[in-house]
């Protein structure tokens, strides 16, 4: 089963992390291309924590894959149960205006799936070609990713943050995040 107190404790730590570097890089378009080793150990770290929800409900699904053997190609099977492809999300302290990303989107059938995911690889495997990947606007969509899975997975029981329908389109939040989706992807009955 699923602890999902624990992707959620470390969701937090991951946005103060995210805050911080925002201390001294400004969440400006100007400033989505801007790389450094900081933004990267933050990109490590939620496209691990992104991996690792993925694997648990996998694995409480029962997918025939040992979770050790699972990739990309396999989490994007939970788009049937979660509807991610049809989420955009807000970071809401992106100015002037807030920064909408969509990083779910067509990953059910674009190769490869997902390109805040495929960055995140290619920095890890060749930092030293690839290094320019791990910038702000990546770890922004890699962010916005981690809160739709973990809030959608959750069942949007996650604490301080709130909810809405509005005629079939629906948005959850939870600072510094808001998500958007509509009937398709709609939340639980009783959410």
């Amino acid at each position: 089963m699923v602890v999902f107190a624990n992707y959620e404790a470390s969701f937090e730590l991951l946005t103060k992390d995210l805050e911080e570097i925002l201390e001294f890089v400004e969440p400006v378009d100007a400033n989505a291309a801007t790389f450094s080793h900081r933004i990267y150990g933050v990109l490590l770290r939620v496209c691990t924590e992104f991996e690792s929800l993925a694997k648990d409900l996998l694995k409480d699904s029962g997918h025939p894959k040992p979770p050790n053997k699972m990739t990309v190609l396999d989490y994007r099977t939970l788009e049937d149960r979660f509807h991610l492809d049809v989420v955009d999300a807000d970071f809401l302290l992106w100015r002037p205006q807030p920064r909408r990303v969509s990083p779910f989107r067509s990953w059910s059938t674009v190769q490869p799936p997902l390109s805040w995911y495929r960055d995140y690889n290619k920095v890890k495997h060749n930092r030293e070609a690839e290094f320019p990947r791990a910038n702000l606007g990546v770890l922004v969509e890699a962010m916005a990713g981690q809160f739709a899975l973990t809030a959608k997975a959750s069942e949007f029981n996650w604490g301080d943050c709130g909810w809405s329908n509005d005629k079939g389109k629906f948005s959850f939040w939870r600072w510094p995040f808001c998500m958007y989706w509509t009937e398709q992807g709609q939340p639980a009955a009783g959410v």
